[in-house]
């Protein structure tokens, strides 16, 4: 038979907070009857008083009682317990996938791979103690930084591109305006971005210079070369420009007349009369005159004498994602 949980009654304190409790040592000393972390309460506190038996001890009690219920206290109040690495006397907790802990840098992680003292290794040996805070994301997922309180409301991969409503100085924490920027060697963006696969920074143009002998690496850029921002596409191979192109417009008109007739023509549209070709000589050889039919586009409104072809659209912050700085 199984048992649905139900809420339990909330702790005001831990119990025997303020009473008097002894300190519980990993192994029960030889020869008495304290409370261990190893025995518990060992056989002796069974035995008899009579037969050489020892009575548990009353701080005993109030210590396993602290202990655990110092535990319950915290979890109730919805705390996350801080990562515990190796130190001189104990070797560090193992942290199985999807548990979560606090980082040294106030971030809450999770864990995507099993570390730990006790978690072995793929090639032998053991994993060990892997510190979310000093991890580039194999082991741990840092939480806070996807999820920073007013940074983009949601889970994003570092790398992300987005188009921001935001002005370019007013993006949420950890976005970039995509302007191809440069920042230094020692820079927390300078990490990120050269922890980009080469292929990721080929594709999206982040490149590295040296300027006054120091490396700098370079945002993407999601602008032409003459200023204009690009629009995007599906396609392969990914980063690839497609220069200006249109659909052909074609057309063709023929206007001829007899000597000493002016021409007329009627015209709509992109087409308009252009100047007259004298001494021209229609297609029977006859003498006469022609006009020139120009086509200009300009002539159909302000819309049609821009330097590219655009859909009509609203202007967006291109921006990439390169987390929360630590």
């Amino acid at each position: 038979m199984t048992m649905i949980p139900n809420i339990p009654p909330v702790l005001p304190m831990p119990i025997a907070i303020f009473g008097d409790a002894n300190v519980i040592p990993i192994s029960t000393p030889q020869g008495s009857g304290q409370l261990s972390f190893e025995a518990g309460f060992p056989f002796i506190t069974q035995v008899p008083l009579l037969a050489g038996g020892i009575a548990p001890a009353r701080a005993d009690f109030n210590a396993v009682m602290r202990m655990l219920s110092i535990h319950a206290f915290f979890a109730q109040s919805g705390g996350v317990y801080p990562w515990v690495g190796a130190d001189a006397d104990f070797p560090g907790l193992n942290y199985l996938r999807g548990n979560h802990v606090l980082g040294d840098d106030g971030h809450e992680y999770i864990a995507r791979l099993p570390s730990g003292p006790g978690v072995p290794a793929a090639g032998g040996g053991f994993v060990g103690p892997i510190n979310p805070v000093m991890d580039s994301g194999t082991y741990w997922w840092n939480m806070t930084e996807a999820l920073e309180k007013g940074s983009s409301g949601g889970a994003y991969v570092v790398g992300d591109s987005k188009l921001w409503r935001f002005r370019t100085n007013q993006l949420p924490e950890g976005w970039y305006h995509e302007n191809g920027d440069r920042f230094p060697e020692g820079t927390d963006e300078y990490e990120v971005l050269d922890s980009f696969t080469p292929e990721f920074k080929a594709d999206n143009g982040i490149t590295l210079s040296v300027i006054g002998g120091i490396n700098t690496l370079s945002l993407p850029t999601a602008y032409y070369t003459d200023g204009r921002g690009m629009f995007r596409r599906p396609g392969t191979p990914v980063g690839s420009i497609r220069d200006d192109t249109m659909r052909p417009i074609t057309g063709s008109m023929t206007i001829s007349s007899n000597i000493g007739v002016t021409p007329v023509a009627q015209v709509t549209g992109a087409f308009e009369v252009g100047a007259a070709i004298a001494n021209s000589v229609n297609i029977q050889s006859v003498a006469g005159a022609s006009n020139r039919m120009n086509f200009n586009p300009a002539r159909l409104g302000p819309n049609f004498s821009g330097t590219e072809t655009v859909p009509i659209h609203v202007n967006l912050t291109p921006a990439i994602y390169l987390g929360v700085p630590k």
